[in-house]
């Protein structure tokens, strides 16, 4: 028998709507709808009296703010950190969420209210963990067995000097109550911080990374960085309660487990979204928590002039020590000096020390805002200064070594490559095979990849660009750079007598052809090459990668102060790689064309450089104009001037001495067409069709001849010039790649591309 009381509703104890307690036994169940739903709006609730509705509105202002002030500062080149700083305090108790605001604006009163701000302080912590996180991801420790004694010395000394002269100051300075003395500690660490993200940024935006003083710079950085991590652990577990597990704060747990974890264990794609989760959306939260904490507004005449006092003394203890340090070393005065500015640079570490000392109840309101001006003030003051040190007044000079055609043939060939993406390393390296180096004649080869400077741009990839460590560091952020190392040690197994250096440049487009011109300033190179914008797709047409890289090119076309080629790769990356024949056949056949000017020359120059290679067979089409057709068309006036003159002198001087060199050699061939303008110059480079793998021309957009009349008109892609951008059309039957090459832009004084 069943039991009847097993089927039998129990009977519950319910609720109606606003939680007052009815009878037993009524069949249903209600909940409290005060705690569980919000209806909002739609029942004339006020949504200003609601947490997620006013979360919402706050997250939105800071955001708002904080975008404004990196408007504001980009002109002034200021870093990133100063802007969310100041960012934080506008919205903080100084302006925005001021009692005056507050007061007179209701909205302003409701959403920054004091009971009502926990939220966003606790999703501003959670931002700052992340962060705090990612630097310890970001560390490598190994990188600490690599620098050198000078750089050691200079972040050593520029953490405890400072330390101590912190503390010193923070005792001297006023009389604080009893239960405030342990604040002198984080005053300490406040000034022994140097910020590595805000240094690398300041060195990007300077064009200084791959100087000598930036090297120091960043290695000292690195060192200076971690010894002001084991100084706040220190600080934390002398000033902690013993019920807190280990007497320290949970940050340097979030810290230590990003220390641990494998570099290779979180793909840098995950990395680089998490970044902008924490950074971007984040940690202006917690910027806007401590400006609403300070209160800026209060002080009196004798309060600022104590705050400017702090902020000239905290300039002193690191400008001595690493000008102490740099003497020692037999750094320039002028060198010390500026690597002591540059070590006053504050990141966020300096101000979570600060935050957590007031957390911990050791320091006062009054100490917090003080310091936290300091940290400010330092902050926007070093990229001014070190801009004055560093002013740079010339500009890039040309010289005889940097062209080709007057190169000597016992002298070494210096080449800088810029590399966007992976995809264009193939064309590049195939490139460089083919120019043919030798124990004569040796080519040296820069391999700059550029990325672009971004907000999330992590520090430990400046330190393996300018300290020289391992690829292990940047390959957490940039998983292509593994693959260039190894494509281009396979180049130097390939050929010994080509030597390539691996380098990085990390700025922003508008101005990433700076580091390129000066990176071929300081290596004394002859020849720059740059990846063409677009690539070729599998039906054989051209996209484009990224707009920005087309002004990369046109800026260091514009600037260049040596050669430059730009290769439109259209599968010449694999033509080598399938011909591993090891007779004397012809595997790659190169056509120069040749129209006349500078840039057909160097051209010329650098095409019969690449016929030395065993595998190369090279043509030579040079285009004589008919006088007569000239005479008909009215071109007569153009093609009879003296700088005309004076051209077409040099291209027959430099053409026979180039005919008299290859006379013997059978892998050249050398053809001359005559041709009245320039329809007749397009018909015949259409006559060539598909027997060339590789197209070498002039740029000669500064050199004008009938041979290539109206074609100017019709191009799309100036910084290829008439012939190159014809060599791309759809209706030139041809899909060679194209090496379209310019000499450097102080001798071509008619361009103009942008």
């Amino acid at each position: 028998m069943v039991n009847p009381k097993f089927l039998k509703v129990p009977e519950l104890a319910t609720y109606n709507v606003r939680g007052s307690r009815p009878t037993v036994g009524v069949g249903k169940l209600c909940y409290l709808t005060d705690t569980v739903t919000d209806n909002g709006i739609w029942e004339e609730i006020n949504p200003l009296e609601s947490k997620l509705p006013i979360f919402i509105f706050q997250l939105v202002i800071v955001l708002s703010v904080t975008r404004l002030c990196l408007l504001l500062l980009k002109p002034l080149r200021q870093p990133h950190f100063a802007a969310e700083l100041l960012a934080g305090i506008l919205v903080g108790s100084t302006a925005i969420a001021s009692e005056f605001a507050r007061k007179h604006i209701p909205a302003l009163g409701s959403i920054f209210a004091a009971s009502r701000i926990m939220t966003m302080e606790t999703v501003g912590n959670l931002g700052l963990i992340y962060h705090v996180f990612l630097l310890g991801l970001e560390m490598d420790l190994i990188a600490l067995t690599s620098v050198s004694p000078k750089a050691l010395g200079v972040g050593i000394s520029g953490a405890l000097f400072p330390f101590l002269f912190g503390a010193s100051l923070y005792a001297f300075i006023a009389d604080y109550p009893e239960n405030f003395r342990w604040g002198f500690l984080y005053w300490g660490v406040a000034l022994s911080v140097t910020g590595l993200p805000v240094i690398a940024e300041i060195f990007a935006k300077l064009k200084l990374l791959h100087s000598e003083i930036g090297r120091i710079a960043m290695s000292s950085a690195f060192v200076n960085d971690f010894s002001s991590w084991v100084l706040l652990v220190l600080s934390l577990a002398v000033t902690s309660s013993n019920s807190n597990i280990c007497g320290v704060s949970s940050l340097l747990g979030a810290f230590v487990f990003g220390l641990i974890i494998p570099p290779d264990l979180l793909g840098h794609r995950f990395v680089l979204m998490l970044q902008g989760f924490a950074s971007d959306l984040l940690l202006p939260l917690y910027y806007a928590s401590l400006g609403m904490r300070t209160h800026l507004g209060g002080f009196n005449r004798e309060d600022m002039l104590m705050m400017v006092l702090v902020c000239f003394l905290s300039f002193i203890p690191k400008i001595v020590c690493t000008v102490a340090i740099s003497y020692f070393y037999r750094m320039s005065l002028h060198e010390g000096f500026t690597l002591g500015v540059l070590m006053n640079t504050k990141g966020l570490i300096a101000v979570m020390a600060m935050s957590l000392g007031r957390d911990h109840t050791v320091m006062n309101e009054d100490g917090f805002a003080i310091m936290l001006f300091t940290i400010f003030i330092m902050s926007i003051a070093t990229l001014p200064i070190v801009n004055f040190l560093y002013r740079r007044t010339k500009k890039f000079l040309p010289s005889q070594h940097r062209v080709l055609q007057d190169l000597k043939p016992d002298t070494e060939l210096r080449i800088l490559t810029c590399i966007h993406e992976v995809q264009t390393v193939a064309g590049i390296t195939a490139l460089l095979e083919i120019s043919h180096a030798s124990k004569r004649s040796p080519i040296c080869v820069f391999a700059l990849q550029l990325m672009q400077l971004k907000k999330h741009t992590t520090a430990l990839l400046i330190v393996h660009g300018a300290g020289g460590t391992s690829s292990e560091s940047i390959s957490r952020v940039d998983g292509q750079t593994d693959q260039l190392i190894a494509a281009f040690k396979n180049l130097e197994h390939q050929s010994p007598t080509l030597s390539v250096q691996l380098l990085t440049a990390i700025s922003p487009y508008g101005t990433m052809h700076e580091d390129v011109c000066s990176l071929a300033e300081e290596k004394q190179v002859t020849l720059i090459i740059l990846p063409f914008h677009k690539r070729q797709t599998i039906h054989n047409n051209m996209e484009e990668m990224n707009p920005a890289y087309k002004d990369v090119n046109n800026n260091t076309l514009a600037t260049a102060p040596c050669t430059v080629g730009i290769l439109v790769d259209r599968g010449f990356g694999t033509l080598l790689t399938t011909n591993k024949d090891e007779g004397r056949s012809r595997s790659c056949k190169i056509a120069m064309i040749f129209i006349g000017g500078p840039d057909d020359r160097e051209a010329l120059a650098f095409a019969s450089r690449m016929a030395r290679h065993p595998k190369v067979a090279l043509t030579v089409l040079r285009f004589i104009l008919d006088e007569s057709s000239a005479t008909q068309n009215g071109d007569a006036d153009l093609s009879l001037t003296m700088e005309g003159e004076a051209e077409k002198q040099a291209d027959d001087l430099f053409v026979n001495e180039f005919r008299h060199k290859v006379q013997n050699d059978i892998s050249v061939v050398y053809t001359e067409e005559i041709s009245g303008n320039g329809a007749e110059t397009v018909k015949t480079i259409r006559s060539l069709g598909q027997d060339f793998d590789l197209y070498v021309v002039g740029r000669g957009l500064a050199f004008f001849s009938p041979l290539k009349g109206g074609l100017d008109e019709w191009s799309d892609c100036p910084e290829l010039g008439s012939i190159g951008d014809l060599l791309l059309t759809s209706d030139f039957s041809s899909t060679a790649s194209v090496l379209v090459v310019q000499q450097h832009a102080q001798l071509n004084p008619g361009d103009s591309i942008l």
